[in-house]
């Protein structure tokens, strides 16, 4: 059975390659109305595709069978400074709501 176009781009969305993408798209999206600092489309994939941390999350999402709460999703360390490489850190998504929440508290 033919599969629709919106079944292929779920599951490219859920690939390596598709979650680097996105979130690729998201950080210029939010460094254009931030007016931050972003670092170049190709290093960022180059250094998230070397990073163990990224692989270790990725993986888990994987074999979750792809559960949300476990997608990999990009932290800034220093929220004052942009997306430049050595500002940024792959997590959990769930972990970086709880992160985001608890410092909307302090």
């Amino acid at each position: 059975m033919a599969k629709s176009i919106s079944e292929i781009v779920k599951k490219y969305h859920k690939t390596e390659k598709g979650i680097l993408t996105q979130r690729y798209a998201k950080m210029k999206y939010d460094a254009k109305h931030r007016n931050l600092d972003i670092i170049p489309q190709n290093i960022f994939k180059a250094l998230s595709r070397e990073d163990e941390n990224f692989r270790r999350i990725y993986y888990d999402f994987l074999y979750s069978d792809f559960d949300k709460k476990l997608s990999p999703v990009l932290e800034r360390i220093d929220r004052d400074n942009g997306f430049v490489e050595g500002n940024l850190r792959w997590v959990f998504q769930k972990d970086k709501k709880r992160i985001r929440s608890r410092n909307k508290l302090t």
